[in-house]
């Protein structure tokens, strides 16, 4: 399966809240929500104006024994888009997973009301109960969530579905090229583009579940990072 999409350069960033220190916040937000809890409030929504809040979604192993901590991000403005460089505004901790996440934010989706699987951090399998931080600060406000392997209701199916017999499809950036599936992905070479100008990309996608033939449409969502 072949999907195309076309991307162009319109994005807009401002967010308006008081000064938090960033101590104080950490103290606050350096949590995992509890089953039936939420890692925000959710009478938070506006046209604009307001914050993007990173989202620890939880965790899964790896076939190699590392593990994957996969975060998403719910930004509160449902028509404005947000543009946080990679830096002191928005960064993980430790640095050595520094990178991965994205620098713009979408408004908030109609449907999921949050962008989920923005992108995963991989650790060892010795990681333990150490934390892996995400933070994003803009406009005087800090907001901090942590990755951890601790918590057994964070706990992801990953790219297999137990009981079902199928795995996540496999992804490809070329027709014959290297795959990956699941939350993790596969992380494809940079791509140059010119400012007003579309960017075509392209993905092959395949469903190769082994109970029988699943006809249901795949869907592709992609994050500008």
């Amino acid at each position: 399966m072949r999907r195309t999409v076309s991307l162009a350069a319109a994005f807009a960033a401002a967010i308006a809240l008081g000064a938090t220190d960033l101590a104080a916040q950490r103290s606050s937000e350096r949590r995992v929500a509890n089953p039936g809890e939420t890692q925000f409030e959710l009478q938070l929504l506006r046209p604009s104006g307001g914050p993007v809040v990173p989202i620890f979604e939880g965790w899964y192993r790896n076939p190699d024994g590392t593990f994957e901590l996969s975060f998403g991000y719910f930004n509160v403005n449902t028509e404005e888009t947000l543009e946080i460089p990679l830096g002191s505004d928005n960064f993980i901790e430790p640095a050595a997973f520094d990178g991965r996440q994205p620098t713009v934010f979408e408004p908030v989706p109609e449907s999921d009301r949050r962008h989920w699987g923005a992108f995963t951090v991989t650790v060892p399998a010795d990681f333990g109960g150490r934390d892996v931080v995400w933070t994003l600060h803009a406009r005087g406000q800090t907001l901090s969530v942590p990755g951890r392997l601790t918590s057994p209701a964070y706990e992801l199916a990953g790219w297999e579905f137990p009981g079902r017999s199928s795995v996540s499809p496999l992804l490809r950036w070329t027709a014959d090229g290297p795959g990956g599936r699941g939350p993790r992905g596969i992380t494809g070479a940079a791509r140059q583009a010119r400012v007003g100008v579309p960017l075509d990309l392209a993905a092959w996608v395949a469903r190769d579940a082994e109970a029988g033939i699943d006809e249901r449409p795949i869907n592709i969502k992609w994050f500008k990072h």
